[in-house]
């Protein structure tokens, strides 16, 4: 293993197969850890092993962890992504539930792919906002936690 790029972390995209997984060796081979972020999630778990029977690091991410960093990112952007773009938000979040990135880390996450080919989930039902303040406030408070179902 290199080190050239040691102690950086690369989050590859479509990683589970073809040029996303040959990316994946590189980076791992040059020291890098790798974040493998694909839909296919038994594609993404193979890279992982490559990637560490060649004695490199690497994690994948769930097609589940994938939808809710589509949703985390139209909810905080008001964009609504690809999956495989949506994957870097899902392999920093992993990332950062397993300490692996701290708060002063220098983060850039490149999203390629609009949400523009895949259908965006159903919208929450619109709140009524008449009433007294407090009714609303509640009403309010309760669509925004996570916990509320749309």
């Amino acid at each position: 293993m290199g080190s050239r790029l040691k102690s950086k972390v690369a989050l590859i995209t479509g990683a589970g197969m073809g040029i996303g997984r040959e990316a994946s060796l590189l980076f791992a081979e040059h020291g890098a850890r790798v974040i493998v972020a694909d839909i296919n999630h038994q594609a993404a778990d193979e890279t992982v092993q490559l990637v560490q029977t060649a004695g490199g690091e690497a994690i994948a991410v769930s097609e589940g962890a994938i939808a809710e960093g589509q949703r985390l990112l139209a909810k905080l952007e008001g964009l609504w992504t690809a999956p495989e773009a949506a994957a870097t938000v899902a392999a920093l979040v992993e990332m950062k539930e397993r300490g692996a990135v701290t708060a002063d880390a220098r983060i850039l996450l490149v999203l390629t792919g609009s949400g523009l080919k895949n259908d965006a989930p159903a919208l929450p039902p619109p709140v009524d906002l008449t009433g007294p303040d407090d009714d609303i406030a509640t009403r309010v408070a309760h669509m925004l936690t996570p916990s509320a179902s749309w």
